[in-house]
C-alpha cells in the first residue's frame, strides 16, 4: 500500500491547519496541489479540512497502491471522498 506519513500541519487562513500526509513519491509541488484540493473540498462541503484531509490522502494511497498512471488520482480521490462524506453527512453511515 501506498504509505502516506504525517508530516505536520500547513496553516491556512483563517487560523486552522490542515494535517499534510508524506509520501516518498510526492513533491512540494504536488503536496502543494493536495493541499489546495482539500481545501476546496472542505469549503464545498462545508467541513473542516481536518476531516477532509483524513478521508482525502487515505484515499489517494489506497488508489496509489495499484494505479500504474497517476496522474487523475488526485480526481478519483476527490470524487470518492465527496461521495462519501456526502453520504455521511446524510446520516446514512
Amino acid at each position: 500500500m501506498a504509505q502516506f506519513k504525517a508530516m505536520g500541519t500547513v496553516r491556512r487562513e483563517p487560523a486552522t491547519r490542515i494535517p499534510v500526509m508524506a509520501s516518498p513519491t510526492v513533491d512540494s509541488k504536488a503536496m502543494n496541489s493536495h493541499i489546495a484540493v482539500v481545501d476546496a473540498l472542505a469549503r464545498e462541503l462545508r467541513l473542516p479540512a481536518e476531516r477532509v484531509a483524513g478521508a482525502y490522502f487515505q484515499e489517494v494511497a489506497r488508489l496509489e497502491e495499484n494505479a500504474r498512471i497517476k496522474t487523475f488520482v488526485s480526481v478519483l480521490a476527490v470524487g470518492a471522498v465527496r461521495a462519501e462524506l456526502r453520504h455521511r453527512g446524510s446520516g446514512n453511515a
